[in-house]
């Protein structure tokens, strides 16, 4: 399963490497659409930059030219759905929900890399693995809610091939980091850094289901 994420990790950031870039703020896209503006049409970015924001958007028009450009996210994440190592319920959303699926690429791409950050030695069913789980699935559900959020991580271990014990490891785990991600929103205490910081104390809490313990936890995320 390892070298299955690691694949769809590799193809994400091979295709998606120019919108991850300059990717426009969730803020922003939703203060966008609530406007009524409608991307590749004529005028977009002068209607975009004279449109009223708030103390919470007021960044926005400096991002309307990524805004007003016609959307490709449907083409580029369409793409993923021909690649190996997607299981089949995977490959169906992607299909069905190409900018969802564009979504879920770019968040388990930030989960591998501060994964990576935190533990440098990684694994399959380790900390590092557990960790990874707990933070895409956090990532997730504040992007996408967590009913969405969760058709794709159980569509991710929806691989018949995936011994029934590493399921149930990357379930909890998921399942905890959505439960983290919800609290920190509500809380309004959201970032990447509390998230990672909530995730290592729940690897030292035993919170987190390792099948395979063995690496050193940060006190606090690298």
């Amino acid at each position: 399963m390892a070298k299955r994420f690691l694949l769809i990790l590799s193809v994400a950031t091979l295709f998606c490497r120019p919108s991850f870039a300059r990717m426009p703020d969730s803020d922003c896209v939703d203060w966008f659409k609530s406007s009524k503006l409608k991307a590749g049409t004529k005028g977009c970015e002068l209607k975009c930059a004279t449109t009223m924001t708030d103390m919470g958007t007021f960044m926005c028009p400096d991002q309307c030219d990524l805004l007003c450009k016609a959307d490709e996210s449907a083409s580029i994440a369409g793409k993923f759905i021909y690649y190996p190592g997607l299981t089949p319920a995977e490959k169906k959303l992607a299909e069905n929900n190409p900018k969802d699926a564009l979504t879920v690429f770019i968040q388990k791409t930030r989960a591998e890399w501060s994964a990576g950050r935190n533990f440098p030695d990684q694994g399959l069913n380790d900390e590092s693995d557990a960790f990874r789980h707990f933070l895409w699935a956090g990532l997730l559900t504040k992007e996408l809610g967590r009913a969405k959020a969760t058709e794709f991580l159980e569509a991710h271990e929806a691989d018949p091939d995936q011994p029934e014990n590493e399921r149930r490891m990357d379930q909890q785990n998921n399942n905890r980091g959505q439960a983290a991600a919800e609290k920190l929103i509500e809380e309004k205490r959201w970032d990447l850094k509390n998230l990672e910081s909530k995730g290592l104390d729940e690897l030292r809490s035993k919170q987190l289901q390792v099948l395979k313990p063995g690496l050193a936890i940060p006190q606090e995320p690298k």
